[in-house]
């Protein structure tokens, strides 16, 4: 399995999502063998072309998204195309 996390801002600025996947998958028991990758993207467009071109099967990206009908639009076309994005909500600037 392959994952991509898509960060809208600087990677600088969330530095531990590979770990905290990893963790959270490990937590239901599995052990995780696939890769993660993490990368800052412009635009939610740019991230999900990457990600087909590149395989992988998982696209998270938080929610930063402002214009919702695109993101809805673009997630279905991606998920026929094999891929299941995920869009946590919230964020971590605890300021």
């Amino acid at each position: 399995m392959k994952v991509l996390i898509s960060l809208p801002g600087s990677i600088s600025q969330e530095p531990a999502q590979e770990e905290c996947f990893i963790a959270g998958y490990e937590s239901e028991g599995g052990s995780w063998t696939g890769t993660v990758e993490v990368y800052q993207f412009t635009t939610l467009a740019q991230s999900l072309a990457y990600a087909r071109t590149n395989g992988f099967n998982i696209f998270i990206r938080p929610t930063h998204e402002a214009n919702f009908p695109q993101t809805l639009s673009l997630s279905r076309e991606y998920y026929k195309s094999g891929i299941t994005m995920f869009m946590p909500a919230g964020n971590n600037n605890y300021q």
